[in-house]
């Protein structure tokens, strides 16, 4: 017989996580939010320098794959890169 856990026993757990993270977080947690995205940044540095180390999921994959497949079958599909840069670019002079 297979052995279940107990939702009460994840739930718990998961409090226990969180409540130990917030206790180590909670100095981060008080300073200005200037300073908490300071630190954001050099988290978010941290992660991009070491891109290599993040694999890429399969689904992620397949898409970018569909994608392909659907622009090389009619490439009239998408919008040229220099349209899209002109209207990004013109976008102040559409909102006012």
């Amino acid at each position: 017989m297979a052995k279940t856990r107990s939702p009460c026993l994840n739930a718990d757990r998961t409090r226990a996580t969180f409540e130990i993270v917030n206790a180590q977080l909670a100095p981060i947690l008080g300073l200005s939010v200037t300073e908490r995205l300071e630190i954001v940044n050099v988290i978010w540095e941290s992660i991009t320098n070491e891109q290599a180390e993040l694999p890429v999921p399969e689904w992620q994959i397949a898409e970018v794959e569909r994608r392909s497949a659907e622009m090389d079958a009619d490439p009239n599909l998408g919008i040229p890169w220099e349209d899209v840069k002109k209207w990004v670019l013109n976008r102040d002079d559409r909102t006012r």
